[in-house]
């Protein structure tokens, strides 16, 4: 089929899809629920980045909450052995880490219940005494399924309280070795949490909620929502109520259970907004992207094999006035000067190696020889600081990230095992940098693994993964190559998903190293709401003026405010009135 005969009926399906984006968001999202993966826990890339990659997620706050666990022994009797007494420590442990006061019930502002199945009845009015005063319950495991001597009761307490019944459930077993929940951004319980970050577990028996916000949800290994027993719109992993002038949070998961690492970083974070908000206190953060959108959405190209196809992408892009990204072979970018000085006049110019060979078993040292070459190399052909690098096949190691940031690199954009669909902020010692995590298909997994030929079968595919990104506020990470979408024929398919960001309301399109800048700019702004929920304290703790943010904040009645944070200097501090 010609070009010209193709792109009518790409940019007519396109149209058709702008509706779907335009109203892109989880109640959109929700009806994949019933598409539970068979492949739950499978990276289909094939390779598997590190594992013990660090992070600078902010460390949880409970300072000023006073906090009780309430416990009875009768409960050590269920589950495997010593695992009451466990997941109770860890309740206790995870609270007096982020500062929470432990006190008695009748002075808390929170009641933790973990694992309290078996419940009598000083407990039980203890509850409804505490609800009524206003204050807060948080709890995981089926509260109050059994009476005090661990009689099955016909109805559970939680059931009662998260709405009646219906509104929890079990998972049935699964053959699986992990289960996955996913937290979506701009929700009081992702606060200071990447969004779409997903967090792993070990299967448990654990609680699936029918609840209305889905804040944070059970997955498969790729965020698709997995139901309970397949019914639709069953998969909350953390519930939110009100309870007359109360407030409950129930986890469906046992801390105990959770991986090491960053599941359990995640989740403590989890943990703190959830005792945050229970407690009546505002929850409070920074909007994940410039002005408040709703995403944002990089478009990369692997400019490589057939490296003047790259040219064709430079036409359209520039004619769709959209930001792009180049990250350049340095051998063939020398042998393609044109080409070449096309990309460096239109976009933002990165490095992808001088020769294209693999860097993930490199030594520090060797790492830092080859990626300088390679940069210098780049910044001879683009005449400016080349700060973003795109390892050969995406894959790389904690050597490659360390020497990338030791000569100053700002930026490295690769996939790592689809943990966050955000920007993350990783620590290296002295330094840092900015990941940019794919956690879309790119066009290679699009065009070979899944085998997909028709164009238009191809834009759907592409644009029902934007959506998704949308649903949890994330970046959509366009990677696309020199040899594959770049070519005459295929153009038209990069043309629909050009054409569906910008028709798409709230998208900040942008190039790569933006989005890696905002990002560090962003982490350098604190927020921290006043006890009594009067106003937020805004600090820049970074070395430039914060400019576009959004203040999002959720107040313990259910609201989210969203309030515009003006130009703030850096080392300089705002105040924000919340009545």
């Amino acid at each position: 089929m010609s070009r010209r005969g193709a792109r009518p009926k790409v940019l007519a399906f396109v149209a058709g899809c702008t509706l779907l984006l335009g109203s892109a968001g989880v109640y959109v999202w929700r009806s994949l629920s019933e598409e539970a993966e068979a492949s739950i826990g499978e990276n289909s890339g094939g390779y598997e980045a590190p594992r013990d990659i660090p992070s600078s997620l902010p460390a949880a706050s409970l300072a000023g909450i006073r906090a009780a666990v309430v416990t009875e022994p009768a409960n050590a009797a269920w589950g495997e052995p010593g695992f009451y007494a466990r997941e109770t420590a860890r309740w206790r442990e995870w609270l007096a880490a982020a500062g929470a006061v432990s006190t008695d019930p009748a002075h808390a502002d929170v009641l933790v219940l973990p694992q309290q199945l078996c419940l009598g009845p000083d407990t039980r009015a203890l509850i409804a005494r505490h609800l009524a005063a206003g204050k807060g319950v948080v709890v995981n495991g089926l509260l109050g399924a059994r009476n005090g001597r661990c009689h099955a009761l016909p109805d559970t307490l939680l059931a009662s309280l998260l709405g009646g019944r219906g509104s929890v459930t079990s998972f049935a077993p699964w053959r699986e070795n992990s289960y996955y929940a996913t937290v979506l951004g701009e929700t009081a319980l992702g606060a200071g949490v990447p969004p779409g970050a997903r967090i792993e577990m070990r299967p448990a028996n654990q609680l699936v909620f029918r609840s209305p916000d889905r804040a944070v949800y059970y997955s498969d290994f790729r965020r698709a929502p997995v139901a309970a027993r397949r019914q639709r719109y069953f998969d909350g992993a953390i519930a939110r109520s009100r309870v007359g002038p109360g407030r409950v949070v129930a986890f469906g998961f046992e801390l105990s259970h959770l991986i090491p690492g960053w599941s359990e970083w995640v989740s403590r974070s989890l943990v703190s907004n959830a005792v945050t908000w229970a407690a009546g206190r505002p929850v409070a953060q920074v909007a994940p992207w410039p002005g408040g959108r709703r995403a944002a959405a990089v478009l990369a190209q692997d400019v490589e094999a057939d490296f003047k196809n790259a040219a064709g992408a430079v036409d359209l892009l520039e004619r769709a006035k959209v930001p792009a990204t180049f990250f350049l072979v340095g051998r063939l970018a020398e042998r393609s000067p044109w080409t070449t000085r096309e990309l460096v006049r239109y976009g933002e110019i990165g490095s992808h190696t001088y020769d294209h060979h693999s860097v993930e078993r490199l030594s520090e040292p060797q790492a830092e020889a080859v990626l300088g070459a390679a940069r210098r190399a780049t910044e001879a052909l683009s005449g400016r600081p080349v700060l973003g690098f795109r390892p050969p096949e995406e894959k790389f190691s904690l050597n490659t990230l360390r020497a990338w940031a030791r000569m100053g690199g700002r930026y490295v954009f690769a996939a790592n095992n689809s943990r966050a669909a955000a920007p993350e902020i990783v620590p290296l010692g002295r330094d840092t940098l900015v990941l940019l995590a794919r956690v879309s298909d790119d066009d290679f997994e699009v065009l070979d693994r899944s085998r997909v030929r028709d164009r238009g079968a191809m834009s759907r595919h592409m644009l029902r993964q934007v959506d998704e990104v949308v649903a949890y506020r994330g970046v959509y990470m366009f990677s696309y190559h020199s040899h594959m979408f770049s070519r005459d024929d295929l153009l038209p398919v990069l043309g629909s998903v050009v054409h569906a960001l910008k028709s798409a309301p709230g998208i900040w399109i942008a190039r790569a190293g933006d989005v890696a800048a905002w990002w560090r700019a962003r982490a350098a702004v604190h927020v921290q709401a006043a006890p009594d929920g009067s106003s937020v304290t805004v600090a820049n703790t970074g070395p430039a003026p914060f400019r576009d943010g959004v203040l999002l904040v959720d107040l313990p009645g259910g609201e989210q405010k969203r309030l515009a944070i003006p130009v703030l200097p850096a080392g300089r501090q705002v105040s924000l009135r919340l009545r």
